[in-house]
């Protein structure tokens, strides 16, 4: 059985999102905590199993002027629909090379992930997910 979260912004605006919960839970990380951090603990296996980053993070802004992030975001906004989940796929090797992605650590140490776009209003949350797992 799925389970719903209803999200609301100031204004009223609001969506839901299936499983929610479990994409919403976790230890939300502070601001220093990075991709290098994060790359850290994977290496060691130490760390949160599952854990986050909010609002103006400064992973989730790298993220968000990332032309892979924009891409999918533009196509979204084309799109017209209430929310979507958008496969961004990335190949560290060969795009390393070619892409500004090698200057955005951040993305380099993610590779492939999920975004999901939920319209409020005027404004647009997102949800960015690693592919390869969600822990």
């Amino acid at each position: 059985m799925s389970q719903i979260t209803h999200i609301r912004d100031n204004e009223g605006n609001w969506n839901v999102i299936k499983s929610g919960r479990q994409m919403l839970s976790g230890v939300q990380r502070g601001k220093e905590v990075n991709w290098l951090t994060i790359y850290n603990e994977w290496f060691n296996g130490t760390g949160p199993e599952y854990s986050y980053f909010e609002g103006n993070h400064p992973s989730n802004l790298s993220i968000k002027e990332d032309r892979l992030y924009q891409n999918a975001l533009r196509k979204f906004n084309l799109n017209g629909e209430f929310k979507k989940g958008i496969a961004v796929n990335f190949i560290p090797i060969l795009e390393n090379e070619s892409g500004p992605e090698g200057y955005n650590m951040q993305i380099q140490m993610m590779g492939s992930f999920n975004v999901s776009f939920y319209k409020l209003g005027s404004k647009t949350l997102s949800l960015i997910h690693d592919s390869k797992s969600r822990t």
